[in-house]
């Protein structure tokens, strides 16, 4: 009878169990095909009128299908898009029901005389409450053996001291730094431990920087071959061919395994070629130049910026993320901080690792954003304004006047999106009230900021210019 672990809403999953105190990750070649080295599979579904397929054979042909290459990232984000094959009509809770349908049929296949008695399912730390028991009531219909649903920075912070060796301290506090192929997330958690339960506590904001890293590399490599066109304008056969590329000079880096690696990309239908050796240093090289770490630090230094700590303050940083395992990231970011730790080479694993291997505890993770307008009902509502630099929350009853003014970045290229929620509400299950353009006002010399009238009621954001002066409005609630 074995305790099992799964990751659920990242690029890759993984399933394993406990066996001997140790995590041990498990093959499915149903999910990862004949012949893949890891056990991590593509968290992808494709529906068909014939057949439904998960992991990583699931690819998108076009052609008479529902292809959805997150299913996690979807569950999250894309509740209320209706997806259609041959007039059946799916919303997302259906196909996530299919997922773990072919899920829990490749687990009973394989575990007929050592059945999954127990599962912890690890989502990310962004999934509502909401979202939360949508999942567990999915995988209750199905009847999914799932005793508990962790987060990600839990997880993750408890593998890491249990690969480590180390114990839980009363007092401690880590940065989570979370790369994937499309964004970067940054958190800071302070941790309390006590008669067995561990609180986090969020310090400051979580920052999250849609970056595709990916769209970027593309651009970089088709630029350097004289390729005039764009990625989305090259023949499907190229794309494949310099996406195969891409991909094989990331595998040959990823967790440190090869010194050197050639890169390759031939482009039959355009007729470009390249042909290097790259060296771990000019992995790194290759990530300052398109701007990759770049954007890295960007977001790192406005999560510190925005909590009670600095550079020196932070002990301990835990990696997540797909993109976070290739070599030169992770190595860099420590000795930017002078930290002396273990590199998390195998990030998933850790993860399940420290899912399962805690019987005893109980876990509670304290947002600060849940904690806005403490002694007003809780059924006050708040706005909300959402960029891709920093967020910012006001309760609705605490914007007497103003709020502080928020300046405008010059790289700032997009919308600021206005929400109206209740107290404690993630984004996910707030009403978007106003997407508001700011790319005319990008230049660093401008700054927003919510200003409550004198009627008590109606809500205005303002745009100042750098000497303080008006120069628009626009009435949000």
């Amino acid at each position: 009878m074995g305790k099992y672990a799964m990751t659920f809403g990242s690029v890759y999953n993984l399933i394993g169990e406990m066996d001997d105190k140790q995590f041990k990750p498990k093959k499915y070649n149903t999910l990862i095909k004949y012949g893949d080295a890891s056990a991590k599979f593509y968290s992808r579904i494709k529906i068909t009128d014939k057949d439904i397929v998960v992991g990583n054979s699931a690819t998108n042909n076009g052609q008479n299908e529902i292809y959805i290459s997150n299913v996690g990232q979807a569950f999250k984000d894309d509740v209320e898009k209706k997806y259609t094959i041959n007039n059946k009509k799916y919303t997302i809770n259906d196909i996530v029901i299919e997922y773990f349908k072919y899920i829990k049929k490749e687990l009973d296949n394989h575990q007929q005389n050592d059945p999954v008695n127990s599962m912890t399912l690890i989502v990310p730390y962004e999934y509502s409450q909401t979202r939360k028991q949508e999942l567990k009531n999915i995988l209750t219909s199905i009847s999914f053996r799932v005793d508990q649903i962790l987060e990600e920075p839990i997880a993750s912070y408890l593998g890491y001291l249990k690969h480590t060796n180390q114990k839980i301290k009363n007092k401690d506090s880590f940065m989570l730094i979370s790369i994937e192929d499309d964004n970067i997330k940054v958190k800071i958690f302070d941790i309390e431990y006590q008669n067995e339960q561990l609180i986090f506590k969020l310090d400051g904001n979580s920052f999250n920087t849609s970056f595709s890293f990916f769209n970027t590399l593309r651009k970089y490599f088709l630029e350097i071959m004289n390729v005039n066109v764009s990625y989305n304008k090259l023949s499907s056969t190229d794309q494949d061919l310099l996406d195969t590329g891409i991909n094989d000079l990331l595998k040959d880096f990823d967790s440190r395994k090869n010194d050197q690696a050639n890169l390759y990309i031939g482009l039959s239908d355009i007729g470009a070629e390249y042909d290097n050796d790259f060296s771990k240093d000019m992995i790194i090289e290759l990530f300052e130049k398109t701007g990759v770490m770049k954007n890295i630090y960007q977001t790192i230094d406005e999560c510190i910026d925005q909590s009670h700590k600095t550079r020196s303050d932070i002990n301990k940083i835990i990696y997540t993320g797909n993109i976070s395992t290739i070599f030169g990231i992770q190595e860099k970011i420590n000795r930017d901080f002078n930290l002396k730790q273990d590199l998390m080479l195998d990030i998933d694993e850790l993860t399940c690792l420290g899912g399962v291997s805690n019987d005893n505890l109980t876990y509670k993770i304290e947002d600060h954003l849940k904690q806005i307008g403490i002694g007003i009902s809780k059924k006050v509502k708040f706005l909300r304004t959402v960029t891709t630099f920093k967020p910012m929350l006001s309760s609705y009853s605490s914007i007497k006047t103003q709020s502080l003014k928020k300046k405008i970045p010059a790289s700032f290229n997009g919308k600021l999106g206005i929400y109206e929620g209740y107290n404690g509400a993630m984004i996910s299950d707030c009403t978007l009230l106003k997407n508001i353009d700011l790319s005319g006002y990008n230049d660093g010399n401008h700054s927003f900021a919510l200003e409550r009238k004198a009627d008590g009621g109606s809500v205005t954001l303002i745009i100042y210019n750098k000497d303080g002066s008006v120069i628009k409005e626009y009435n949000v609630l």
